[in-house]
């Protein structure tokens, strides 16, 4: 298994036609920046900057991914992971570019607001990603909405004073989250219904 790096190198200059980057990135994205990576144990510098990048993306990915072996790690808990050996495994700077990309919250986190109210993060903003949009699923009582209402957290008109409390185990509260996202897209308000 800790060899398919280097036979993807070897095969891609046996076909041609790809960068010498392509090739660093196949061979090196399991590489760590202290050494304890494989395939060859480079670290720091002598990894491919590209390689860097991808590393972190490709642990993220894993963790992140229902595999028959072991349950989804909630994206929250792999961007703590990510951070927590940013220094050490993973090179900083590209730690932070790729929180800063997802957010905090990143797209497809079930959250719980401080209104009791439950949604989605549809988009993360990059500027402050404590204040997502987010697709409102639930009223304060957890009674389904009529239609989600999508809420930009950072817009104070549409927020109306919503932060994001928690993040939610979609698992645990019987989210299913493609199932949310595809009904926000199709059914998704950008204005709150009022009650009479």
């Amino acid at each position: 298994m800790r060899k398919h790096a280097i036979f993807s190198g070897d095969i891609m200059r046996e076909e041609g036609g790809f960068t010498d980057e392509q090739i660093a990135i196949a061979e090196q994205h399991h590489e760590m920046m202290d050494g304890s990576g494989y395939s060859k144990g480079l670290k720091g510098d002598d990894i491919n900057p590209y390689a860097r990048m991808t590393a972190v993306a490709d642990v993220y990915d894993a963790l992140t991914a229902k595999r028959v072996y072991k349950p989804a790690m909630p994206m929250h808990q792999a961007l703590m992971l990510l951070h927590k050996n940013r220094g050490t495994e993973f090179y900083e700077h590209f730690v932070d570019l790729f929180v800063k990309t997802l957010g905090i919250y990143p797209v497809g986190s079930v959250v719980e607001l401080t209104t009791k109210e439950r949604a989605v993060v549809c988009e993360p903003n990059p500027d402050n990603s404590h204040k997502p949009t987010v697709g409102i699923f639930t009223m304060p009582n957890q009674k389904e909405r009529a239609a989600p209402f999508v809420c930009n957290l950072s817009r104070r008109s549409e927020a109306e004073g919503r932060e994001v409390a928690k993040i939610l185990d979609p698992d645990k509260v019987g989210i299913d989250v493609e199932e949310l996202m595809e009904e926000i897209k199709a059914r998704g308000e950008r204005s709150e219904r009022r009650r009479r």
